[in-house]
């Protein structure tokens, strides 16, 4: 039987072939990982959030017919172009005490709280409409960006999916010291250099599928921590290792 400890479900950009794959690779035993995809259209970004965020209520009652325990949304350029007021009603309004519901940003700013990091660099490989919300969204949550790099070269979709981890570690390991380095994308495959990167670069780094990870790990009151996931994979659900 999978998932007898917890069912973990997902929402997903049809485009994102990244987060399941990371998420259920690493599940602590009696674990599983559940997604449900929604269908990503429109021009510019504004658009394409809105087309795909349309579709969660009812990506959410899919997932609550798979009897997951936990469940998160997974698209972080959602959060930037709505939002984190948008973020708190979602979660508000698609969460129950007994199926909690998360966002990337959300879950970001969680594992960040536990890290204690107020000054952050950031990666992403958005257009640079996207990469410019980066300082704002996280200043109006107290969160200071040092650093913003962005490789908008890598926004399409099927570029991002497609980069190899040792090109993504040459392209941020030189990025400015910071309290925590955040790499945003949920569509950029990061967890096989977390380890290395932390070491090259000096400090934590959070990914938004990291984050998620925990944060669902959390809700769904599983104890384990993350081996092999960086910093805060030495995290328990409780608090510091």
């Amino acid at each position: 039987m999978y998932g007898w400890r917890a069912k973990l479900g997902l929402i997903l950009p049809a485009n994102n072939t990244v987060t399941e794959p990371e998420l259920g690779a690493n599940t602590p035993l009696g674990v599983s990982v559940h997604a449900t995809k929604v269908i990503a259209r429109g021009v510019g970004p504004q658009e394409r959030v809105a087309f795909i965020t349309d579709s969660i209520p009812g990506a959410r009652e899919a997932l609550i017919d798979s009897r997951v325990n936990a469940m998160s949304y997974g698209c972080m350029m959602s959060c930037l172009v709505k939002g984190a007021q948008w973020e708190e009603e979602t979660c508000m309004s698609l969460g129950t005490s007994d199926v909690p519901f998360q966002t990337p940003g959300r879950a970001l700013r969680s594992a960040l709280g536990a890290l204690e990091a107020r000054r952050i660099a950031v990666f992403s490989p958005y257009s640079d409409e996207v990469a410019q919300m980066v300082p704002a969204y996280f200043g109006a949550l107290g969160i200071e960006v040092v650093a913003n790099v962005n490789r908008g070269d890598l926004f399409d979709p099927q570029l991002v999916v497609n980069i190899h981890p040792e090109d993504l570690f040459r392209a941020i390991a030189n990025i400015s010291s910071a309290d925590a380095l955040c790499i945003l994308p949920t569509d950029l495959p990061t967890f096989q250099i977390l380890e290395i990167l932390e070491q090259t670069w000096g400090g934590p780094v959070v990914t938004s599928n990291l984050a998620i990870f925990w944060s669902l790990l959390r809700a769904a009151s599983v104890p384990d921590a993350l081996p092999g996931l960086g910093v805060l994979g030495r995290l328990t659900p409780a608090g510091r290792s």
